[in-house]
């Protein structure tokens, strides 16, 4: 039975490896030429087009990007996706929202073909190593023909019932993931403020009962500043946007998610998109440089904020902070003064002035005054709302609380705030450089006036493939 693959980025092009040495007869093809060659080397076919794979192949592994180049390359909406697919199984393997696929099952049945959600869980080693752990859901007997071809590509497989359960079943296993490495993250940023030695603190975790394969691997990383990417940044953000996604429309609270959101959106806003998940950390970084000049711009000396003696890279900041603030006589003086710099026009102004010199880089904060409300142990007041939010609230609470409020299921034409993204532009950059002017507006605000919800692209250039440039056909990273 020829078998057709379709995607060969990160993760598809060792997972399309590891089938053809298996022996399987492989069609591939890929919206980057180049891509293929080792594939052909190792004795796939590689075709001309989707159209051609699909129709020599009885069944087609999609690894994409999302749900564009899926749609893209099957032609869904035309009168051609009926003959792309009567007859033959789809095997979506990668990680879409859960609501899109079930409609793509229901179009594939519709026109006498079968469909099989595999998405998998593991990074780029695992897939080169055939170590994935695959998450099947569709009709039994579909999925009972899917399944021995996956072997070469994963260790386990579990049937997770009906579409869209195989994909529910991914997000909830993201969210360990996720805010397990986002915690490692700010547990090495932690040592290092404190001038411990990083090394030792990955000693003993290795040691501990806490230790994983993806714990040592990542704590490898963050020790080292090694972030070549094995899961992207850019990658666990559209993950934990599904995810958050999945929740609200459920009416589910999700606050570490919601929390994790706004770290890896800062993280790809300071330009590391590409790197892997571990860089979260410099998020981590920019808001303690952040809570150093803030405390400046409030009028308090910054003396209280110096680091443990040898800590990085805190020092040079706090020494950047501090000369400017002895260069500027407003904001010296009302320091002298016990004023705080916020109480006049002029010390505001100067206290900006502080912040432009020192060369803050602002970080993408999708709504940092909530977020504030939400790690505050203190009840604060939303001035914005009226509404007041405790800050050590019980998960089930906010859920209550959520649905309550109509949060939940997500009403129509609705963008729920966590799936704001902030492009990195001179106007939102200046603007979040001084949250505290005028001007100052949220990433969802910002996204919106410039016509692109939730960072989507809604334009209908093509690029030389035919296919949209949204509807990109490598592979992103799973996780």
């Amino acid at each position: 039975m020829n078998v057709g693959f379709l995607g060969l980025g990160l993760m598809g092009l060792p997972m399309a490896l590891n089938l053809v040495r298996a022996g399987t007869p492989l069609t591939v093809w890929n919206r980057t030429p180049e891509r293929c060659e080792p594939l052909r080397a190792a004795g796939a076919r590689v075709a001309a087009s989707p159209a051609e794979v699909l129709g020599e192949s009885r069944v087609t592994i999609l690894m994409l990007a999302g749900e564009a180049a899926v749609d893209a390359v099957l032609e869904r909406g035309t009168p051609r996706f009926a003959a792309h697919v009567a007859g033959r199984v789809l095997v979506h393997m990668g990680t879409t929202a859960p609501g899109w696929s079930a409609g793509l099952e229901a179009d594939v049945l519709a026109a006498g073909g079968g469909y099989v959600e595999a998405p998998v869980s593991g990074s780029r080693v695992p897939a080169e190593e055939g170590r994935l752990v695959a998450m099947l859901a569709g009709r039994p007997e579909t999925v009972g023909e899917v399944e021995p071809l996956l072997r070469p590509m994963c260790a386990e497989a579990f049937r997770c019932g009906p579409v869209p359960g195989a994909l529910l079943m991914k997000l909830a296993v993201n969210i360990f993931l996720i805010t397990t490495v986002t915690g490692l993250a700010e547990s090495v940023h932690f040592a290092r403020g404190h001038g411990l030695d990083v090394r030792l603190l990955r000693a003993i975790l290795d040691a501990g009962p806490m230790a994983s394969a993806v714990s040592r691997g990542k704590a490898a990383k963050l020790v080292e500043e090694d972030f070549a990417a094995q899961a992207a940044i850019a990658d666990v953000l559209k993950n934990n946007r599904l995810i958050t996604g999945a929740a609200r429309e459920r009416g589910l609270a999700s606050p570490l998610m919601d929390a994790c959101h706004a770290l890896f959106a800062e993280t790809v806003a300071l330009g590391h998109g590409g790197l892997d998940m571990a860089a979260v950390i410099h998020a981590i970084e920019a808001r303690t440089d952040h809570n150093v000049i803030t405390s400046a711009r409030r009028g308090d000396h910054p003396s209280s904020a110096r680091p443990a003696a040898g800590a990085r890279p805190y020092a040079p900041l706090h020494a950047r902070v501090m000369a400017a603030w002895s260069a500027n006589p407003a904001t010296a003086a009302a320091s002298r003064a016990g004023v705080p710099a916020r109480s006049s026009r002029r010390t505001r102004s100067s206290c900006r002035m502080v912040r432009k010199r020192v060369g803050l880089v602002p970080y993408a904060a999708l709504n940092w005054r909530a977020t504030v409300h939400r790690s505050s142990p203190a009840t604060r007041s939303n001035s914005s709302t009226g509404r007041r939010t405790a800050g050590s609230l019980a998960i089930r609470s906010r859920t209550r609380d959520s649905a309550a409020m109509g949060r939940g299921p997500r009403r129509a034409g609705r963008t729920p705030p966590c799936r704001a993204s902030i492009p990195a532009t001179s106007d939102t950059t200046s603007t979040l450089a001084n949250p505290s002017s005028g001007s100052s507006r949220s990433a969802r605000q910002a996204a919106s006036e410039a016509g692109t919800p939730c960072g989507r692209s809604t334009g209908s250039a093509t690029n030389g493939s035919g296919l949209p440039p949204s509807a990109s056909c490598t592979s992103a990273g799973s996780m």
